[in-house]
């Protein structure tokens, strides 16, 4: 043996395979250069079905199909495309019950009218011939019905009439050839507000009066009942002698 360290390492028994023990002697050959960043490879895969809006919740994989529903496309049609008639949608009381709106589904030609109108050159329901109806827009209609109990009420039905002449909105030359409203098909019932106004009681009574008369308690200016009778009227008079 020798007394000074060896300055190169002895290739001699090297082993080029770990051994389960490490060994006394370095190995004969180096191990590559270590990485300064590891090398991330990302696989792709696509969905079967490309997902047509994003979902509500992150995944962290693809969906396989589209996680909502697809979202409306509207057509597009030419500047001579006939358009399909309007269609009655709806037909709801005011909060108050002083007017029905009347809803289409697209836009109209107002039916040949103007702004305002007897409903009943355009719909059918109970006194539209004593009703007056007027364009809010291309839409929509306010029909101001008569206060009578016996007009038109929640759940009577209300549909266009028979002589109207209700196209989509154009702008064309000529639109008489248009489509019109079937009014066998365009009949709606009429809904009740979401939110009816709460009626209002006022009363009118004289302030003093002398024992021999009798005390008259007049309602009449109460508000609320939609323009029909009250279903139920009642009052408790209370005297402190």
């Amino acid at each position: 043996p020798t007394f000074a360290p060896t300055m190169r390492p002895s290739y001699a028994n090297a082993s080029f395979s770990p051994s389960l023990s490490p060994s006394l002697l370095p190995s004969a050959s180096r191990s590559p250069s270590p990485t300064r960043l590891p090398t991330i490879a990302l696989t792709v895969i696509r969905s079967v079905s490309p997902t047509m809006v994003p979902s509500t919740q992150p995944r962290s994989f693809p969906s396989m199909k589209p996680s909502l529903a697809s979202t409306f496309i509207p057509t597009v049609l030419g500047s001579n495309a006939v358009l399909p008639a309007p269609s009655l949608t709806q037909a709801v009381f005011a909060t108050d019950g002083s007017y029905l709106q009347l809803m289409f589904g697209s836009l109209t030609d107002y039916g040949g009218t103007s702004i305002q109108f007897t409903c009943s050159q355009l719909f059918s329901f109970s006194c539209a011939s004593s009703s007056v109806c007027q364009w809010m827009d291309q839409m929509t209609v306010y029909a101001r019905v008569q206060t009578k109990d016996s007009c038109a009420k929640v759940n009577d039905e209300v549909g266009v009439a028979s002589a109207a002449k209700i196209r989509a909105a154009c702008s064309a030359k000529n639109c008489n050839t248009w489509p019109i409203a079937d009014p066998a098909t365009n009949r709606v019932r009429i809904a009740a507000p979401g939110v009816p106004s709460l009626p209002q009681v006022m009363f009118t009574l004289p302030t003093r009066i002398s024992s021999c008369v009798q005390l008259v308690l007049d309602v009449s200016s109460s508000v609320g009942s939609g323009g029909r009778s009250w279903s139920v009227v009642s009052m408790v008079v209370s005297s402190s002698n």
